[in-house]
């Protein structure tokens, strides 16, 4: 006899329906593609808080030991130099020049303090010598890192400190390097200006005897040549050089036309030469030639133009007359001149010279005009030698004469500061033994390092997480995959609670609520509603969410059928204890399902199991075949649920996801998400609708998402509600031992509400 629903479970499951609904609302306004913050890195450390928090502890607290003693604290000693600003000082460091910028001078004084002289001289100091880096190499380097040279602008003091590690090594540095300083440009000003005043005027004498030599060298160049314009006497020798060459030229050419007219005859005359040869050897023939051929010209053009015996022409004919007689008198002239000297030019005045004279006597004036040539170029050699020491002479004097004035105004200022070099320089505060730290970094750094720790472990498994993209929470599957894919709810991991009642209501709640969402979701029409469980891996639990669907439908009045598509795995048809029996394979080859249905202790649920035709496989089933079983179900049934294998690892999945009207994903707790996107997009890809995904053995935090403390209480107190042994047939036909959970929880969850329910019933009189 079927049992109708108490008042009680009606009234829970539509609270449980709103809830569903409450809960739906919000993932149906979030947006898929939107991702806060906050849901990224829950998303990506989900599973794994425990663990990095575990692995951050411990870097944390390595760091923090590293950090600690990665520094040490350093201790400084102040010591403070005072200089005198107020007037104008010298110091032997300066340059060689009078400094008159106050702030220049401390500024030179601290570059002294830090110089390389003043460390070296420090570390010689016996105080400093008994640490053991000060002889070592690099020691001066160190020193220069721990050195700190300061001064106020405001202020005469310069502050010498020195940071080490301990107090003592801070403040027998700071003094040894005060004391270097002022041992060497302290107190030395007075020894050292007389020291330097006596080099300059050492210096100043030398440059004195050096003008007076080369004024000396001057003078002797000057009076062997009688003048100091040695230039315009080498002119006048090189123009007398000139001469005398010509003049050799001439006495050889002489020589020689006189030897070829004395070799025949001495008294025969030389032919007359061209009138070029003559104008070449007297320029003046030229100039009479061309004056008698113009003068030509008018008297040719008059002679046109007048008669014979006008005044035109008498005075043209005259002047034309007088020219070629002038011509021709010179003419004769030169020649006669040529014919006695040979053809060779001579200047004005030699020819009557050299009228007469024979080649032999010729020969000797030759010979004495070379001698007087060679002697004139000695001459000229030794003039060019004095005037290039004359020129460097100048300059050296000039350099004399600067460098002396120089080395005077160096002497005469020197003098003049004389009482301002001493007592410039005071030691004000000798370096003091510090009392604490002056800088301590160790709490920065460890706690940098205990930050760290956790960062770094928080970076390692973010990363992880993004690489490995398992699923932990219900969170991770409202976060991604498809946009049409959502979370229908979770299922505890009931572990060893599998016997404790409230364990066992919270699973069984779960399984209610998963129900009520695909219900909310789904068009309620006459026809039955075919909803298929799969799952991306083997071993998700899709059977289990399978039977306890059913249970749930059947429960809630629904004629419901659990059918066995999986062919291979035949998960279902062992847990309900249907091994041998007719169903889907037979179903196939009849192409009916009359006789096969198998009916269940439980009232409104009926299976179909797997069947054991060897005919019908994998490889043969057809979505045809499966759409005619569905319709047949579908006449009986107002909802049909379809137990198959993994989708993406059976030959059967598709068929019977893509004639279902609906595909429900089950996901085992830290399963990856990658292959569940993909079964959604082959889903996508055949025109199936993917109802959404169950979170299968989720953790207590998402749970309690999906239950209401209503509920939980009311659980509570029908598991110490005392209840007596029942005896009703469970559906589950296998032993204890292989018994699902999820199942057994169903079960008890069951009992103890009935349980509950009976002792409620007022009893009869």
């Amino acid at each position: 006899m079927t049992r109708k629903p108490s008042s009680q479970e009606l009234a829970l499951y539509q609270q449980q329906l709103l809830g569903a609904l409450r809960l739906d609302e919000p993932e149906a306004r979030q947006d898929p593609t939107g991702e806060s913050l906050v849901s990224l890195i829950d998303d990506r450390l989900r599973g794994r808080w425990r663990y990095m928090f575990i692995l951050g502890g411990g870097l944390a607290l390595v760091l923090l030991l590293l950090g600690w003693r990665s520094t040490e604290p350093l201790y400084r000693s102040v010591a403070n130099v005072q200089v005198i600003t107020n007037r104008d000082v010298i110091m032997t460091a300066l340059p060689e020049h009078v400094e008159r910028n106050p702030g220049k001078f401390k500024i030179t004084q601290m570059e002294l303090i830090r110089s390389r002289r003043v460390l070296e001289e420090a570390l010689r100091d016996e105080s400093l010598k008994r640490f053991s880096w000060t002889s070592a190499a690099g020691a001066v380097e160190r020193l220069e890192h721990g050195l700190i040279i300061d001064s106020s602008r405001n202020s005469d003091l310069i502050a010498i400190a020195y940071e080490a590690g301990d107090p003592e090594t801070a403040q027998i540095a700071t003094n040894a390097v005060l004391d270097a300083y002022y041992d060497i440009y302290g107190d030395q000003g007075g020894a050292d200006l007389t020291d330097r005043l006596q080099r300059l005027h050492e210096l100043a004498a030398k440059h004195d005897r050096d003008l007076r030599l080369a004024r000396e060298d001057m003078q002797r160049i000057t009076a062997r040549h009688g003048t100091n314009d040695l230039a315009a006497i080498h002119r006048e020798k090189i123009e007398m050089l000139t001469a005398l060459e010509g003049q050799i030229r001439a006495t050889q050419l002489i020589a020689k036309r006189l030897e070829e007219a004395t070799v025949t005859d001495p008294a025969a005359e030389l032919p007359p030469p061209p009138l070029p040869t003559l104008e070449q050897f007297d320029a003046r023939l030229a100039e009479l030639r061309v004056a008698r051929d113009q003068e030509q010209t008018e008297f040719e053009i008059i002679r046109r133009r007048y008669r014979e015996g006008s005044a035109q022409y008498r005075i043209a004919e005259q002047r034309a007359n007088d020219a070629r007689a002038v011509f021709e008198a010179h003419y004769f002239t030169v020649l006669d001149q040529w014919r006695r000297t040979g053809g060779v030019s001579l200047p004005d005045g030699m020819a009557a010279y050299y009228e007469g004279q024979t080649p032999e006597r010729l020969q000797e004036e030759i010979d004495g005009l070379r001698v007087s040539a060679n002697e004139l170029r000695d001459e000229l050699q030794q003039m060019l030698a004095d005037m290039q020491t004359l020129e460097n002479n100048r300059f050296e004097r000039e350099r004399i004469q600067g460098e002396l004035e120089r080395t005077r105004s160096r002497i005469q200022n020197l003098e003049t500061e004389r009482d301002n070099i001493t007592n410039v320089v005071m030691v004000a505060q000798r370096g003091f033994k510090p009392h604490g730290p002056f800088k301590d970094s160790r709490k920065k750094r460890a706690a940098a390092g205990f930050m760290g720790g956790f960062i770094i472990s928080f970076s390692l498994f973010y990363l992880v997480g993004t690489i490995d993209r398992r699923t932990f929470g219900a969170r991770q599957l409202r976060a991604s995959g498809s946009a049409s894919m959502k979370c229908l709810g979770v299922l505890p991991d009931l572990g060893e609670s599998i016997t404790d009642p409230e364990s066992s209501e919270l699973a069984s709640h779960c399984v209610h609520q998963i129900r009520n969402q695909i219900e909310a979701t789904r068009r309620h029409d006459n026809d039955g509603f075919v909803i298929a469980v799969s799952s991306p891996f083997q071993g998700d639990g899709k059977t289990s969410i399978c039977m306890a669907l059913g249970w749930s439908y059947a429960a809630a009045g629904h004629r419901t059928c659990l059918v066995d598509c999986d062919l291979v795995g035949r998960s279902l048809t062992r847990q309900l204890g249907l091994v041998g029996e007719a169903g889907v394979r037979e179903s196939v080859s009849a192409h009916t399902i009359d006789g096969r249905i198998c009916s269940l202790p439980v009232e409104h649920l009926d299976a179909l199991p797997v069947g054991v035709d060897p005919n019908v496989g994998p490889e043969s089933l057809r979505r045809a075949h499966l759409t005619d079983i569905f319709d047949q179900l579908r006449d009986r049934y107002e909802v049909i649920i379809v137990d198959t294998g993994p989708l993406l690892g059976s030959l059967e999945s598709m068929p019977v996801t893509a004639s279902a009207d609906g595909v429900v994903f089950s996901v085992r707790r830290g399963r990856s998400r990658s292959r569940l996107d993909e079964c959604v997009s082959r889903l996508e890809s055949v025109g199936a609708t993917c109802l959404g995904v169950i979170l299968n053995c989720a953790q207590r935090g998402d749970v309690v998402r999906y239950v209401s403390e209503a509920s939980l209480l009311a659980a509570e107190e029908r598991a110490h509600d005392p209840a007596g042994e029942l005896d009703e047939s469970s559906i589950i036909r296998v032993s204890p031992n292989e018994r699902n959970a999820l199942l057994s929880a169903m079960e008890t969850s069951a009992k103890t509400r009935q349980t509950t329910d009976d002792h409620s019933l007022p009893k009869a009189s």
